[in-house]
């Protein structure tokens, strides 16, 4: 009865349905164990973009720094909002202005990705609201990243152990 959230690499956003639903381009579908189905939805913006923010966003060397970064920016980065674009391999940071700093840089990062987690659990014909979110990967071991999720969903994500292989 949850969505799972994968936040790794890539962004992956998994619901188990009763039967199998329709086919449908931008989606992934398949069986689940006992009768199930699953239906999936991926985005290629993750921690690959987190890493590459890291490189060119002074003082976050690592993902503790990045955060931290990230955390020193109020909701909405200021007015400042980052599109990443993998498909050409670019992204940009929009309404940059002078006040801004590299909190608002990683804020606006995160806050980027917590859209499109959003996007792909609405993709998914989820209300958030209405079905436990839970986090594996990379991604959920940082308290401010959840946060930012659940903000983005509008209801709380929690994280939780998994693996590919449970």
């Amino acid at each position: 009865g949850a969505v799972l959230l994968t936040l790794g690499t890539a962004h992956v956003a998994y619901v188990s349905l009763e039967r199998m639903p329709a086919p449908r381009p931008e989606l992934v579908r398949g069986p689940y164990p006992g009768g199930r189905a699953y239906r999936l939805a991926v985005d290629g913006c993750g921690g690959n973009v987190i890493n590459w923010a890291r490189t060119v966003i002074s003082g976050c060397a690592t993902e503790e720094e990045f955060f931290g970064q990230a955390a020193r920016s109020v909701r909405g980065a200021r007015g400042l909002t980052f599109e990443p674009e993998l498909d050409s391999g670019c992204g940009a940071w929009r309404n940059i202005g002078l006040h801004h700093a590299t909190a608002d840089l990683a804020r606006a990062v995160v806050e980027a990705l917590g859209r499109r987690l959003a996007s792909l659990v609405k993709d998914l014909g989820v209300d958030p609201r209405r079905r436990r979110g839970l986090a594996a990967g990379g991604g959920s071991r940082n308290a401010f990243f959840l946060q930012s999720v659940s903000a983005a969903l509008g209801a709380p994500v929690r994280a939780i152990s998994a693996g590919p292989l449970h």
